[in-house]
């Protein structure tokens, strides 16, 4: 696998977002503990990102996205799609986002249809998904690679000189 070097003052959405041509994630060589710290911190905030999004929750985005797309449709019309929508909308809280909200309104002229709507929260839905798994793979602990000894410490010295002492072998 990959990894690449970042800088310790690099944030954390650098890491996660970090991929090479193909599209395969390069995660940190050495995350700083600044940035496994922010890692957890976000970790911690995915099971309610990850959870289905309430009726209010795709209520106020679809208005927002309405309000934003505005065009010819009638206040009775967009009240029976924003219904509708909510209703037939599956997706996790995270997804109704103000960055998805930005984008299908760059998206769109008018309000769009369903197929339009899902395809944006779709899109948002694989994002986070694949946040998640980031993150937790960010602070799974590293195995040292086939061949690499562990890094040699004043630590590491000092316990082996003591596990050899306590067998007699100094």
């Amino acid at each position: 696998m990959n990894q690449l070097s970042i800088p310790a003052a690099q944030s954390l959405w650098t890491a996660l977002h970090a991929e090479d041509g193909a599209g395969n994630w390069m995660p940190p060589a050495q995350p700083s503990g600044a940035m496994l710290s922010q890692a957890r911190t976000a970790l911690a905030a995915m099971p309610t990102r990850l959870q289905p999004a309430t009726k209010q929750v795709k209520a106020d985005w679809l208005i927002a996205l309405g309000i934003a797309t505005a065009g010819q449709m009638t206040a009775d019309d967009a009240e029976r799609k924003v219904s509708l929508y909510i209703d037939m909308l599956d997706h996790e809280a995270g997804c109704f986002s103000k960055d998805s909200l930005r984008a299908a309104a760059g998206a769109f002229k008018w309000f769009p249809s369903f197929a339009e709507v899902k395809a944006v929260l779709d899109a948002e839905r694989f994002r986070l998904r694949k946040e998640a798994a980031r993150l937790k793979r960010l602070l799974e602990p590293r195995a040292l690679p086939p061949g690499n000894p562990a890094p040699v410490t004043p630590e590491s010295i000092a316990a082996r000189e003591a596990a050899m002492r306590k067998i007699g072998i100094l």
